[in-house]
């Protein structure tokens, strides 16, 4: 067994392995891997496990040079996580191909000689091979939420609070739809821009969304979603699709149509045909308590269960806990160079 690095020439196995394995997320594909490239500037370095000239394991890294050193992470991205991807051979178990590709990771990271190197384990993923032999200075748990749709009765696996507001929306004669139209992407776009800033968070930027529609197909690879009130468009929803999982990637609503629970209606059926598509799991992305505990109630009551998974950080120049919070984010944009609360300023 060895590593290579992903190139052209193997594009066409990279993406056929991905499609034979459930757990693969679409942060693990080649679309999105070019989605990076477009957003963050930085360079793929996806290290293959190869036996018998096929690929048996894969992880997912990008690096990030920067005015302080490199940076190394699989993935960037607000917590990109497509964890480490392996196939059974009889020649080499599991276990050992997951730790062979560590390996390889781990040494890379100190060949390049990089400032910081994280990794993000994947929702229900066995975080044990990640500690096994491995060395980190801090281990930062975070928790994922996760629904399964693969059941003929989704609605039901809902809290009552949630069917009822559902059942709401469909009264007030709210139409939901699957739209194709760059116009409606950009619709959610302005309009999660707007919810954001009006929260005080950061919104994901317009470019973000004209680079997914040009690396993915919408309608199949993403989806864009519109509920309408008396022919007004007053939510969207925006989901990527690969393999067996829906990720819930931006929601958006009218604040002045709230009552309606234009998004409740939007989510339910946009389940409903995930489920008919041979779907299995929908994806909510990472939560923070207590931070969140709203979000967290939110998606609790739509069936999702709670995991866990880690950011797994090794420092290699301490120098970096002398920069600020600000400096980081400006240098290492979408990258998890340390935790905040490590640096000297806090």
């Amino acid at each position: 067994m060895y590593i290579e690095l992903l190139t052209t020439k193997r594009e066409a196995e990279y993406t056929e392995f991905l499609q034979d394995k459930d757990e693969a997320l679409f942060n693990s594909s080649l679309m999105f891997r070019d989605l990076l490239i477009k957003t963050t500037g930085a360079e793929p370095c996806y290290f293959l496990a190869i036996n018998c000239g096929k690929i048996v394991g894969v992880l997912p890294v990008f690096i990030k040079h920067g005015k302080y050193g490199a940076v190394l992470n699989s993935m960037p991205w607000y917590g990109s996580n497509p964890g480490i991807i392996v196939k059974y051979t009889y020649i080499s178990p599991i276990q050992e191909i997951e730790t062979f590709l560590l390996n390889a990771f781990h040494q890379f990271a100190k060949d390049q000689k990089v400032i910081s190197s994280t990794i993000i384990s994947r929702p229900f993923e066995n975080v044990g091979v990640y500690l096994d032999g491995f060395c980190y200075d801090t281990i930062d748990s975070r928790i994922g939420m996760v629904t399964d749709i693969s059941s003929g009765d989704i609605i039901n696996s809902f809290h009552p609070k949630t069917r009822n507001l559902i059942r709401k929306a469909q009264k007030e004669k709210v139409k939901v739809y699957e739209s194709l139209s760059l116009d409606d992407l950009l619709f959610v776009a302005d309009l999660h821009k707007l919810n954001m800033e009006k929260i005080g968070g950061i919104p994901k930027p317009q470019k973000l969304f004209l680079d997914l529609n040009s690396v993915a197909r919408i309608g199949k690879d993403f989806k864009v979603w519109i509920a309408e009130e008396h022919g007004q468009k007053i939510a969207g929803l925006v989901l990527k699709y690969f393999n067996k999982t829906v990720d819930y990637m931006t929601p958006a609503i009218n604040v002045e149509f709230r009552s309606f629970q234009p998004l409740n209606l939007l989510i339910f059926e946009a389940m409903q045909d995930a489920a008919m598509l041979g779907y299995k799991s929908w994806n909510w992305g990472g939560t923070t308590l207590p931070e969140q505990q709203g979000v967290f109630h939110y998606k609790e009551r739509f069936g999702a269960k709670k995991c866990n998974y880690f950011y797994l950080t090794k420092v290699y120049d301490d120098s970096i806990y002398q920069l600020d919070k600000k400096t980081i984010l400006s240098e290492y944009p979408y990258f998890y160079v340390c935790p905040f609360n490590n640096l000297k300023e806090e």
